[in-house]
């Protein structure tokens, strides 16, 4: 599972193809890790490519609508980077 099939982005921000390209490199690298955990393991990676163009898009969509952030949002926004 890629692409759309594992998550929509809006397409007016263009993040959908290289989501999907980065999913697909995640598959190719959990793939020569084993068959071990494979699902387990791939979901986790493509995980990681996946989170932070969400939340900019989720960000995103939420300041065009006029919606405030919600606290945790903005707790990890304000914080440094660790």
């Amino acid at each position: 599972m890629a692409g759309d099939a594992m998550c929509s982005f809006n397409p007016l921000f263009g993040q959908g193809m290289t989501v999907a390209a980065l999913e697909a490199v995640a598959l190719r690298d959990t793939l020569a890790g084993g068959r071990d955990d494979l699902a387990r393991r791939y979901f986790a990676a493509a995980a990681k490519h996946i989170d932070p163009p969400w939340r900019m898009a989720v960000a995103a969509d939420r300041a065009q609508l006029g919606l405030p952030r919600p606290p945790a949002e903005r707790m990890r926004c304000s914080s440094p980077p660790s």
